[in-house]
């Protein structure tokens, strides 16, 4: 696993503090305003996994879905999980963004805690939504 380069890391929590207030800010928004929110961010993701992954592609093509099938949070339902085996057998050229440069990753291993250890690939320029939602969850406990 490498480090975080010093332009990396303080890319990184440039974009922690330009992003807390709002992300802060979201869970005790008008129930509307976050559904709207949540509503637009799975669609950008159903496009994004169904454009650039093989594993997604197939598994939606199956269930004879389309992102374009998806308009509102309940459509979700119509579209496949994919399981922790489905993932790791597709690893990494199935199932990681054919998008994703794997010259910047940043790889780190999940705990173990369902009897297998993945490998998971970081993207430098987007760990502050994960550092910002750790920081969420602590602050809500």
């Amino acid at each position: 696993m490498r480090k975080y380069t010093n332009l990396e890391y303080i890319a990184t929590m440039s974009s922690v503090l330009m992003n807390s207030f709002s992300f802060y800010r979201r869970p005790y928004e008008d129930y509307s305003k976050v559904k709207d929110y949540q509503t637009e961010k799975v669609r950008q993701l159903l496009k994004h996994a169904y454009e650039t992954t093989i594993l997604y592609r197939e598994k939606y093509k199956a269930a004879g879905v389309k992102p374009e099938d998806f308009h509102t949070l309940e459509d979700l339902k119509k579209f496949p999980c994919v399981s922790k085996k489905e993932i790791t057998d597709a690893f990494p050229d199935g199932c990681v963004s054919k998008k994703f440069d794997r010259r910047k990753k940043i790889t780190s291993i999940s705990s173990g805690s369902s009897g297998k250890i993945i490998t998971i690939y970081h993207d430098p320029k987007d760990t502050w939504a994960y550092i910002l939602g750790r920081s969420r969850i602590l602050n809500m406990t």
